[in-house]
C-alpha cells in the first residue's frame, strides 16, 4: 500500500477508489465499518453494484454508465451530493459523498484509480436542511485561496504526497504539535473535518 493509500486508510471517513470503468481498487477500513463489506469482498467489483445508490426522491442513481469516473481530472467539476446507499445486510443509510479526482501529478501513486470517494453519514440536522431546501452549498474556493498561509499550503502539499505528521514536522523543522495546530486551522478555513477532506478539497481547487 503506497503513502497516498496510507492517508485514506488512516482517516475516519469512509473512502474508496475506482478506475475509469467504475471498478473498486481501494476500500478503507472505515468503508467496511459503514457499509459492512471488507476490502477483499469489494475489490474488482463495480461500485454501482455495491452502493445501489438512490437519490432523496428514491430514484435510481448508481449504474454501470455513471459518467463520473470517466471525467478527466483537470476538467472535472467538484462533486458533492447526498445518496441513500445499501449496506451489506440490506439496510439503507444516507450519506454525503465527495468525489476527489486524481490529478496527473499523483497518477503513479494511485495506480489505476481515477477518482476517490469519501462517504459520511448525513445527520438529522443536515437531512432536514436538505429536504427543506433552506441552505445552499457555497463554493469557498476564493475564501480558502486568500486565507491559507504559505506554510499551511506547504503542509497540505506535503500531506498530499503521503507524508505523515512526523515526516512533515521533520522536513519543516517544526514540532508535531505545531503541524497538528496548522491542520486545525486548515480544517477551519476550508470548512472540512479531516485530513483526507482537506487534501481532496485542495486538489479539486488547485490550492497545492
Amino acid at each position: 500500500m503506497n503513502k497516498l493509500f496510507d492517508i485514506f486508510e488512516q482517516t475516519s471517513d469512509a473512502v474508496f477508489g475506482i478506475d475509469k470503468q467504475g471498478y473498486v481498487h481501494f476500500w478503507n477500513t472505515a468503508c467496511n465499518s459503514l457499509l459492512g463489506y471488507s476490502s477483499p469482498q469489494v475489490k474488482g467489483r463495480h461500485c454501482s453494484s455495491l452502493l445501489c445508490g438512490r437519490d432523496l426522491h428514491d430514484r435510481k442513481f448508481c449504474s454501470h454508465n455513471c459518467p463520473v469516473p470517466k471525467q478527466r481530472s483537470e476538467k472535472a467539476r467538484s462533486h458533492d451530493f447526498d445518496l441513500i446507499v445499501r449496506q451489506s445486510n440490506g439496510n439503507r443509510v444516507m450519506v454525503n459523498i465527495n468525489a476527489y479526482f486524481t490529478p496527473a501529478s499523483l497518477a503513479q501513486k494511485s495506480g489505476n484509480i481515477s477518482v476517490f470517494f469519501s462517504l459520511r453519514r448525513v445527520s438529522c440536522q443536515r437531512l432536514i436542511r436538505r429536504l427543506a431546501n433552506t441552505s445552499c452549498a457555497v463554493d469557498n474556493n476564493d475564501f480558502a485561496t486568500k486565507n491559507l498561509t504559505s506554510r499551511e499550503s506547504g503542509i497540505l502539499r506535503l500531506a498530499s504526497e503521503g507524508n505523515r505528521t512526523r515526516d512533515i514536522a521533520g522536513q519543516l523543522c517544526i514540532s508535531q504539535s505545531t503541524v497538528r495546530n496548522h491542520f486545525k486551522n486548515i480544517y477551519k478555513k476550508l470548512r472540512v473535518h479531516s485530513r483526507a477532506e482537506a487534501i481532496g478539497y485542495a486538489i479539486r481547487h488547485d490550492l497545492i
